[in-house]
């Protein structure tokens, strides 16, 4: 088991160093809430304080939507030595996100929010209270042999999974904020009926081609389709079957579950069609 943790360690480790984007050499302040620690910067109390009354706000709505509460408070860091108006979030080894300050810029797809950090904690406080639920047999590994990889199930969903819960979750129709309801998704939804949809093989690769960021883009869509067509519920109950795979890589059970439908495929054959109405 050390050989084995080492080697994880080793090919993760380079890609995690790469995306923290912050120097441990600086001042660091620790806040804790309810449910989340926030660490920060010493210039950033102001920031650090918000991040904290927004994840604490967000973490108990998105735990009884999901019907999952980590067992430990999550840990999050604001970075503000990027100009990438963006963050991430993971759950191995424990609950833990990083966001940076950095405001949208531009003309992007990002322009539609509110407040950008309670966006930027709703999105990522999806992605943790998703990753990190388990359920069934599928959770025995992390009784055993603790917080490794091969215990959170929905870590190997395709991308767009996971990436069109947390847009779906950030969407308010009401507010006007979120991707899901973007001109510019619109726009390039549209665009893809006209030239063609996509297969689901094709939105589960990760490549250069148009449309970028297929993964929100059609990922979003997906959960609004299954809202519409089957009802909120069906999300949460997607989640529910994903989240109790001991073999992750069998999709077309949670589909069956969660719609009734044949499986995947027929289910995504459905979705294709919901987008062409």
């Amino acid at each position: 088991m050390r050989i084995f943790a080492a080697c994880l360690a080793l090919i993760f480790s380079a890609s995690i160093s790469a995306f923290e984007h912050f120097s441990i050499t600086r001042d660091w302040q620790t806040i804790e809430g309810q449910y989340s620690k926030v660490t920060y910067p010493k210039t950033r109390e102001k920031e650090a304080l918000h991040a904290l009354a927004s994840a604490d706000n967000v973490l108990p709505q998105l735990s009884d939507y999901l019907s999952w509460t980590p067992f430990d408070k999550v840990e999050i860091v604001l970075s503000d030595q990027s100009s990438s108006a963006n963050g991430y979030a993971t759950p191995f080894p424990y609950n833990r996100s990083v966001l940076f300050l950095a405001l949208p810029s531009g003309v992007s797809e990002l322009q539609d929010y509110d407040n950008w950090l309670d966006l930027l904690i709703l999105h990522e406080m999806t992605h943790i209270i998703h990753l990190d639920k388990t359920r069934d047999a599928a959770s025995y590994p992390r009784y055993i042999f603790g917080r490794n990889i091969f215990s959170f199930p929905n870590i190997f969903l395709s991308t767009f999974f996971k990436e069109g819960l947390a847009t779906y979750a950030e969407t308010s129709l009401d507010k006007n904020v979120g991707r899901g309801q973007s001109a510019y998704y619109d726009m390039v939804m549209r665009t893809e009926v006209e030239s063609g949809l996509l297969p689901l093989g094709k939105i589960q690769q990760s490549t250069r081609d148009w449309p970028f960021n297929k993964s929100y883009s059609y990922g979003v869509k997906f959960y609004q389709f299954l809202e519409s067509k089957y009802g909120p519920d069906s999300i949460p109950r997607y989640v529910e079957a994903t989240s109790g795979r001991l073999i992750p890589f069998l999709v077309d059970g949670p589909a069956k579950f969660a719609t009734f439908s044949d499986g995947l495929k027929e289910l995504w054959a459905e979705y294709l069609t919901w987008l062409e109405l």
